[in-house]
């Protein structure tokens, strides 16, 4: 168990370090979220409209309203305070990833894996066991641009990759 948390460790900071570099050097996510026109003009009509100052989803038109048939759509996950750089989210950010790298080394080690490629395999399998439940559901239900989650796969294909190449480095028996 000792080994398994260290690995962990390294594991999640090392998948936390690449979506840093991901969305922070690398073009790919720019490149996936577009801007407003209008951002101001934009932020005035959002605030104007929602329901209370807590952030929340807000989805356009209604849902269930059946007036999905003409005009634009829009899934928003709006924060009406906004948003800035926060150590605080990095530090989350940071314990989610060493969470999941430990959770699939115990996936890993309940399904008796010993060897190094097939803990790798199991890794990037999971991984897109991962991208079937999240990002593909987000396609076909909100319209998700396919360049955005074709991202969004990448980003979940490598923490995947990354962290089974460390746990199956460092949990080898």
């Amino acid at each position: 168990m000792n080994k398994l948390i260290k690995a962990s460790l390294l594991a999640g900071f090392l998948a936390h370090l690449w979506i840093t570099v991901s969305w922070m050097a690398l073009p790919l996510h720019k490149a996936t979220v577009h801007k407003f026109n209008d951002d101001p003009q934009i932020q005035l009509a959002l605030l104007k409209e929602i329901n209370s100052g807590e952030p929340g989803i807000y989805a356009l038109p209604e849902m269930h309203s059946g007036k999905h048939k003409s005009g634009p759509s829009a899934f928003i996950a709006l924060t009406p305070k906004g948003q800035t750089f926060s150590w605080k989210k990095i530090a989350v950010d940071l314990v989610q990833k060493i969470l999941s790298a430990f959770l699939l080394g115990l996936l890993m080690l309940g399904a008796g894996l010993t060897d190094f490629k097939s803990k790798v395999k199991f890794s990037v399998l999971a991984g897109i066991f991962v991208i079937t439940l999240s990002i593909i559901p987000n396609i076909v239900w909100w319209g998700f641009a396919i360049d955005y989650a074709a991202v969004e796969a990448v980003d979940l294909l490598m923490v995947s990759l990354i962290s089974g190449l460390v746990l199956a480095k460092f949990t080898e028996n």
